[in-house]
């Protein structure tokens, strides 16, 4: 019956791969009969990330790559981007009179609706949802606050546009310098949670 022991497999540029078997001569004690690729020498213990290869004198540790710089973004993910913190900016809210609006696309529906309402009903005012609660509106308020929630729709283009404009002329290169310009629209103190309009 022949002796196995451990030995250490490197692949062809020797770097060690993993552990084999060698097995002893049964013409010859004492002379063992080695994988290729193999040493016998054990190879140091790794931090994570690290390989070891075999230089056939001695091991040496390859110390981990650096991680690849990520690739710039492109012109399209620049503009996508651009769309969705333009989305961002216009649902955020507009105050006026004291009362803060949604201005999602669902509230703009909402208030178009509302707006249609009282002029087929020419009733006096509608109660309406706020950020901060219920609050009666006549329809002189009412129509203040859409003509106020339409320049914000429009602020919130304007603000697109100028970043698309900067993209395109290449003065905007990151996502972090669309969601930091200065163009977008300041919003309004946000609700507490749990009262969405």
């Amino acid at each position: 019956m022949s002796t196995t022991k451990t030995v250490y497999q490197c692949d062809p540029d020797g770097v060690y791969v993993g552990e084999a078997l060698a097995r002893e001569s049964p013409m010859e004690p004492g002379v063992w009969h080695l994988p290729a690729g193999c040493t016998e020498k054990a190879p140091p213990k790794l931090a994570e990330g690290e390989r070891a290869m075999w230089t056939g004198k001695k091991w040496q540790v390859l110390k981990p790559a650096p991680a690849p710089e990520p690739a710039p973004p492109t012109e399209a993910e620049l503009r996508e981007h651009a769309r969705l913190r333009r989305l961002k900016a216009e649902a955020a809210g507009v105050m006026v009179a004291g009362i803060t609006y949604a201005t999602d696309l669902e509230s703009q529906a909402r208030m178009v609706t509302a707006l249609a309402f009282l002029d087929q009903s020419g009733g006096p005012g509608l109660t309406w949802k706020s950020w901060h609660g219920y609050v009666v509106l006549t329809e002189a308020e009412l129509r203040a606050a859409a003509v106020a929630v339409g320049a914000h729709v429009q602020a919130c283009f304007a603000a697109e546009a100028t970043v698309v404009n900067a993209i395109a002329d290449g003065i905007i290169t990151t996502l972090e310098a669309i969601d930091v310009d200065p163009g977008w629209p300041d919003a309004p103190v946000a609700p507490e949670e749990g009262d969405d309009a």
